[in-house]
């Protein structure tokens, strides 16, 4: 190829990459690509969450906790008699595992895991070396069966457990309970029988056990023109035993 040739190829090499900005730079109707664009209406679009199973009818899930506490009083704390400081500041975590097997349709066995780890407090870390406890494990983990229940789920607003589970109820006169005990339970949080009832075992002894009772019903009520309850007669009873 003539040197001419040669130096002609190179400049038109050269001058095409210019030649196509300078197109783009002239005709700028593809820089409004958004001026067009339409949102999407209510439907037009789906969400699907994925849950992570093992097999077929297996549930897992978990949560993480980290608390911490600080007590302070003029005495010495009592669950706290090695310490020799009123105030103390501990903190714990706490690991939770749930596993939920589908039986059927409406029945399933729930089974949830927890560290039940014991809390570290200011004054073992401020321990002096001398007085420390030397092993291994700085802090022990022990696995527990936190929750061990059947539930049966006939709707969405039903709910039925039988087993070890976790139970907040309380009544108009004040008394309250929260914890987890072995037992059966049931509670309907939607519809015209709104209720909860169950019998939970308190302690070994035979006669040591929890009933609870509660029933709201609404016999009838007058509404206004926007729909809102402006009289009504209800029935709300609650015993806790």
């Amino acid at each position: 190829m003539p040197p001419c040739f040669r130096i002609c190829a190179i400049r038109l090499g050269s001058i095409f990459p210019v030649l196509i900005l300078l197109f783009f730079l002239t005709d700028v109707r593809s820089a409004y690509a958004q001026a067009n664009f339409v949102p999407l209406e209510r439907g037009d679009v789906s969400e699907r969450e994925e849950h992570l199973t093992f097999s077929p009818g297996l549930k897992l899930s978990g949560d993480y906790r980290f608390r911490t506490s600080k007590i302070h009083s003029q005495s010495l704390p009592e669950s706290r008699t090695e310490t020799n400081s009123p105030e103390e500041f501990s903190f714990d975590q706490d690991l939770r595992i749930h596993l939920r097997s589908m039986v059927h349709r409406v029945i399933s066995l729930n089974l949830e895991i927890a560290t039940n780890q014991e809390p570290i407090y200011q004054s073992d870390i401020r321990a002096s070396r001398t007085s420390r406890i030397t092993g291994s494990e700085s802090q022990a983990a022990n696995l527990t069966a936190r929750q061990s229940y059947l539930e049966l789920n006939r709707n969405p607003n039903e709910e039925t457990k039988l087993g070890k589970h976790v139970i907040n109820i309380g009544d108009r006169r004040g008394k309250v309970f929260s914890g987890i005990l072995s037992g059966f339970s049931q509670r309907c949080k939607a519809g015209t029988w709104c209720y909860e009832i169950g019998a939970m075992k308190l302690s070994s002894a035979d006669a040591d056990w929890l009933y609870f009772f509660s029933l709201d019903y609404p016999f009838w009520h007058d509404v206004d023109s926007q729909g809102e309850i402006i009289d009504s007669l209800r029935l709300e009873l609650f015993r806790i035993k």
